[in-house]
């Protein structure tokens, strides 16, 4: 069943309506072409990575820039990430396809994107694009890796990632808390059980014993990690449906992340 989508221009007030979230982009692009030419400004410059032309929305309108895809999937970035924010992208390989089959062990459909990470800024000579921080399986171990990663490129331009800014509003002292939980927590290990331990929990099983390891932050999936950050350094509830804590999975939030985006796209403008 469809959806219609509608919208004033903010430039001219014309009304605009879509079919869909993806038609409406289509309009919008056909409308600004056709009627404010003169006012597009040129793309940048591509991306260093494999690039294809998308829609990336912006809060008025929608413009064509240069975006990498993943596994088929454009990028996703409603505004400029900020630190706090957070992104979802598919991971690929051997990794990817073990995330996916442990997702719907878990209860979820195969999804399409299967990592979490959030942003927490910072950048720096090593990370001119600042950092990012999530759960990995080498986290902590002897000689491992740390979960704080530098971005290969500008955040909006991660390839395949769908990102939280514009959709999950945060303010200053919610973002600042977000960061410091990640700063603190860059050991974090990956924990392939917690896959399991939540597919019990949505089979029906809800022992104290199970709930305390859901809930660990010892031990976390990355979307696990993602959720703990926002809820735990900045008192923000991604779900509101009374879950146990840590009981999220990547496709969770991404699947959060775009009934936020169709709601947005589908409120009257002021």
């Amino acid at each position: 069943m469809s959806t219609t989508v509608s919208k004033r221009c903010a430039r001219c007030g014309i009304p605009l309506v879509g079919t869909s979230l993806e038609n409406f982009g289509d309009v919008v692009v056909a409308h600004e072409r056709n009627q404010h030419t003169e006012q597009h400004s040129p793309p940048p410059p591509p991306d260093p990575c494999e690039t294809d032309r998308v829609r990336v929305a912006e809060a008025e309108h929608v413009k064509e820039v240069s975006m990498p895809k993943h596994n088929g999937l454009a990028v996703v970035c409603l505004a400029d990430p900020q630190p706090g924010d957070f992104c979802c992208i598919p991971a690929g390989g051997w990794m990817g396809t073990g995330i996916e089959v442990a997702q719907f062990l878990a209860g979820d459909r195969f999804e399409k994107y299967e990592h979490a990470e959030v942003y927490v800024g910072r950048p720096d000579a090593r990370g001119p694009h600042g950092y990012t921080v999530s759960a990995y399986p080498s986290n902590g171990k002897q000689g491992g890796t740390t979960g704080l990663r530098a971005l290969p490129c500008a955040p909006r331009q991660l390839a395949g990632s769908m990102w939280s800014s514009g959709i999950i509003e945060l303010t200053p002292v919610e973002r600042s808390g977000i960061v410091a939980w990640c700063m603190t927590h860059t050991d974090v290990l990956y924990s392939w059980p917690d896959y399991g331990a939540i597919a019990l929990h949505r089979l029906g099983i809800k022992t104290p014993a199970l709930k305390e390891y859901i809930a660990s932050t010892g031990h976390m999936i990355c979307s696990q990690y993602t959720d703990s950050a926002m809820l735990l350094g900045g008192d923000v509830h991604l779900f509101d449906d009374g879950r146990w804590p840590g009981d999220v999975t990547p496709g969770d939030l991404s699947g959060m992340l775009e009934t936020a985006a169709h709601l947005a796209a589908m409120r009257p403008q002021e």
